[in-house]
């Protein structure tokens, strides 16, 4: 499997597991991980893809932040 292969692969799996109210995307080629046997992707909101903005991501802290202060 080449790059191209997996990434498509990665791409159908965020997209029919990350909610519609905030989608998550993968980074760019340049950091992905070629492990030999895998590809390892970088992965989180598509909004964070876009801000680099810290407040975007998804965390363990910043989820349940977000989740005691009802943006969840």
């Amino acid at each position: 499997m080449d790059i191209d292969q997996a990434r498509r692969l990665a791409e159908v799996h965020l997209a029919e597991n990350s909610p519609p109210s905030r989608p998550v995307a993968l980074f760019e080629d340049e950091l992905v991980e070629d492990l030999g046997w895998c590809f390892v992707f970088p992965w989180n909101t598509a909004r964070y893809g876009e801000t680099r903005d810290m407040a975007d991501i998804i965390g363990p802290r910043l989820r349940s932040d977000r989740r005691r202060q009802g943006e969840w």
